[in-house]
């Protein structure tokens, strides 16, 4: 992106953000992906772990996907900064937690967070809305064990970023697209293909502009202790 060589990408908010400080980006649009223009983290636990908040945490272990997920470690590494909690990454979720500190181990996967919160490998997990009322993510038969003691702010599905010094006449035919690609029947197996499942863009404002701030907001509680990429 630096060497002009990347004119267009799609990522999520807090690597949006790192992308626009850092490498010349201009976001540009909002992705509606699976339908859905924004969501927010769930962090959850087993019904019968005694958890009922945040600061319940405290010595526990915590699920999370992978290092490079939104809101599967981003947005919940975030929060628990925010409030004042203290994150420690374990190689493994067998590993014992520092006293005080939550350990966080990643799962690789959706359905793997929720197997491992189910059987007490993890005191708690922490993935998407969308998730949690995927069943092939968190299965019934696992669900009704479970329940979420904290539900993030909204923050974009996804975001579409441009280069900053593109031609300007480029940047408009682009964006006009774009925001006119779900009336074009001739995009829509693009679309289905792109993000995968995106519905639709649009522009940065109203509620849009306010998810993005809350990401802006978010991202300064971790840029200096995690690698956003």
């Amino acid at each position: 992106m630096k060497d002009g060589k990347v004119d267009w990408v799609q990522k999520g908010v807090f690597q949006a953000i790192r992308y626009e400080q850092e490498a010349g980006m201009e976001i540009m649009l909002r992705s509606w992906r699976e339908g859905a223009p924004d969501y927010y983290t769930v962090i959850f636990t087993r019904n019968d772990s005694g958890i009922n908040d945040l600061n319940n945490l405290k010595g526990k272990k915590i699920a999370f996907q992978d290092a490079g997920s939104t809101s599967s470690f981003f947005t919940p590494a975030a929060v628990l900064i925010r409030e004042g909690l203290e994150l420690e990454e374990l190689s493994s979720p067998r590993d014992k937690t520092p006293a005080n500190k939550i350990g966080y181990a990643f799962a690789g996967d959706e359905i793997s967070i929720t197997t491992w919160v189910h059987r007490g490998l993890t005191d708690a997990g922490a993935y998407h809305n969308q998730d949690w009322d995927n069943p092939t993510h968190n299965p019934e038969a696992m669900k009704k064990d479970l329940k979420i003691i904290y539900r993030s702010e909204k923050l974009p599905r996804m975001i579409e970023l441009i280069r900053k010094d593109l031609d300007p006449a480029v940047k408009a035919r682009i964006k006009e697209v774009l925001l006119k690609a779900q009336e074009d029947p001739a995009a829509k197996e693009a679309l289905i293909h792109y993000g995968p499942k995106t519905a639709k863009f649009d522009e940065f404002k109203g509620s849009a502009e306010a998810e993005l701030e809350t990401g802006r907001h978010l991202v300064k509680y971790i840029e200096h202790r995690v690698n956003i990429h």
